[in-house]
């Protein structure tokens, strides 16, 4: 008897697809976790501290705080390019670990990233929705000399011919951002949300709302309690 080999490509079954099950469905309201992007100096740091400061509800991962740890446990006036790898390595492996756990019912989880980067975007809404979470993305989109002098403002300059390129892959993201609600990354996306430096922590605030429990579903379930 002739047997027929199957060829199956790693877009058909990845590593990770057999490795992660699907978390099952739970009850209740969404369960956020908010990519915020844009290019540095957009703000992204600033929208993150505002809200996750003013709500308990709130799990921010920003890795301006591996920065700040760092910071104080090296020599004083080390330049930040020297650390900056291992910041982001370990920013990369918290967000992945978070990820994998899964959501906290009522509690949104916010990631700073520039999302600039399509295989790096989509493989983390691929891993969100795998693992229960509701993916959201807000673009933070400013003109690039603001950005620049976001930079400046907040001490730390990116070398210019990264953010040269960090700018054409924002530049050419636009316009799939405007475009059809569909058209970024194959509507792996719950919502793709573009706003300006003072529209980000606005917009992050409704999605930590969004993720509270409704006061009548908690009342129901109370009288019901009661009643048995």
């Amino acid at each position: 008897m002739a047997h027929t080999a199957a060829v199956v490509t790693l877009e058909e079954v990845s590593i990770l697809t057999l490795l992660l099950s699907p978390a099952a469905d739970s009850p209740g309201p969404p369960a956020w976790v908010v990519l915020v992007g844009g290019v540095p100096g957009a703000g992204k740091t600033t929208a993150i501290a505002r809200v996750s400061g003013e709500l308990p509800l709130v799990d921010a991962l920003d890795p301006e705080a591996f920065r700040d740890r760092m910071r104080r446990r090296l020599p004083e006036g080390t330049d930040y390019a020297a650390y900056r790898p291992l910041v982001h390595t370990l920013h990369a492996l918290r967000v992945l670990l978070v990820l994998l756990r899964g959501p906290v019912p009522g509690r949104t989880l916010v990631v700073h990233d520039p999302a600039t980067r399509p295989r790096r975007r989509r493989l983390f809404a691929w891993l969100a929705r795998r693992r229960g979470w509701d993916p959201v993305l807000v673009y933070v989109d400013v003109p690039r000399a603001l950005a620049e002098t976001g930079q400046v403002l907040r001490g730390r300059v990116v070398d210019p011919a990264s953010f040269a390129g960090h700018w054409a892959r924002w530049e050419a993201l636009r316009c799939e951002v405007t475009g059809a609600p569909d058209a970024l990354d194959g509507a792996q996306w719950s919502e793709v949300v573009l706003t300006d430096r003072d529209g980000a922590a606005p917009a992050l605030r409704r999605f930590v709302a969004a993720s509270r429990p409704s006061p009548t579903r908690e009342v129901q379930l109370a009288t019901s309690d009661r009643g048995t």
